[in-house]
């Protein structure tokens, strides 16, 4: 009789537990590790966006499920993959498989603009009811639109450049693209080349009369739109910052590593605010009412790559509190 190895008798069972755990993991994942992918607030109306997307009625003081148009679940990545476009407390658009939808109620309900064409890459914008960019998933560069996304245009100038941060400021457009930043004053028709970065930038964001950039190396920069200068105020980090947001003098910047930077000065002198959080900070806002959202994952399982849900809160942004969620 041939002699049995040690360890073939744990084998099989240690086999069909593996198959168990993951098989869990894919069909069900409980809401604690679905992360949030952004946060954004107009005025006191705010929403998280995720695996399961929420809204606030009341500067992020009380939360509920928003009903969308696109399918919930552990490896859905909206808006990464569903590209939602926020331009008011009521009006909305989002492209769930591609097709676009829009809300006129805050989210309640959606409606099909068109079937012809599909947005399969984020990012997407609606300014206001009429007028958008999106990006040319079949030839690069970007799209324009003017009628609500009834119909698209491709905009010449930028070849085959892609847009990835886009703001309005009295009447200029500036959109960061994967080689600067830009500036057009005829509604996106021409554009002119502003600055040059030597970094990935990951996040654009209009504060005051600043647009501020965050990416990797610790890339921290604001572009004063009034001086036309560009000056650095670099993040003590390996890794790039994710968000940057600024509510009456102060700034909170986001990123990888649980990498939370807090100013409460202009110009910006960063300080590390220890929340807990050992990795993937993603986004963060802030109410009308100076409250500060950050949101994220945090990995922590070895074997599926959960990601408990982050979602935290500060009035003062140096002590974070637990955002309930239903």
């Amino acid at each position: 009789m041939s002699e049995v190895k040690k360890g073939a008798r744990w084998f099989p069972h240690f086999t069909l537990a593996f198959i168990v755990v993951t098989s869990y993991s894919c069909l069900y994942t409980p809401e604690k590790w679905k992360p949030i992918y952004s946060v954004e607030f107009h005025g006191g109306t705010g929403w998280m966006w995720g695996a399961i997307s929420y809204k606030s009625s009341d500067n992020g003081g009380n939360w509920r499920r928003l009903s969308l148009p696109h399918r919930t679940g552990r490896y859905d990545t909206a808006p990464v993959g569903h590209p939602f476009a926020i331009v008011d407390e009521k009006l909305g658009f989002c492209a769930p498989g591609g097709y676009l939808k829009m809300t006129t109620d805050g989210g309640a309900t959606w409606r099909d603009l068109h079937r012809d064409r599909k947005f399969l890459a984020f990012p997407f914008f609606m300014l206001n009811q009429h007028w958008g960019f999106a990006r040319d998933d079949e030839q690069g560069g970007m799209l324009g639109t003017e009628d609500g996304g009834r119909s698209w245009q491709k905009i010449e100038e930028f070849g085959y450049a892609d847009i990835t941060h886009l703001v309005l400021s009295d009447g200029i457009l500036y959109g960061l693209m994967s080689d600067g930043l830009y500036q057009s004053t005829d509604r996106g028709l021409s554009w002119i080349k502003l600055v040059s970065f030597d970094t990935h930038v990951e996040a654009m964001s209009l504060i005051g009369d600043c647009l501020w950039f965050v990416g990797w190396d610790g890339l921290c920069a604001a572009y004063y739109l009034k001086e036309h200068t560009l000056q650095h105020f670099p993040l003590p980090v390996e890794d790039g910052p994710l968000s940057i947001a600024g509510n009456r003098g102060m700034l909170v910047a986001v990123g990888y590593k649980g990498g939370l930077f807090v100013s409460k000065v202009t110009p910006p002198l960063w300080k590390k605010v220890d929340i807990g959080i050992t990795d993937n900070l993603r986004d963060v806002a802030f109410a009308a009412d100076g409250t500060a959202f950050v949101v994220g994952g945090d990995y922590d399982d070895l074997f599926t790559g959960w990601a408990n849900r982050v979602a935290l809160k500060s009035r003062d942004c140096s002590h974070w509190e637990e955002v309930e969620l239903p």
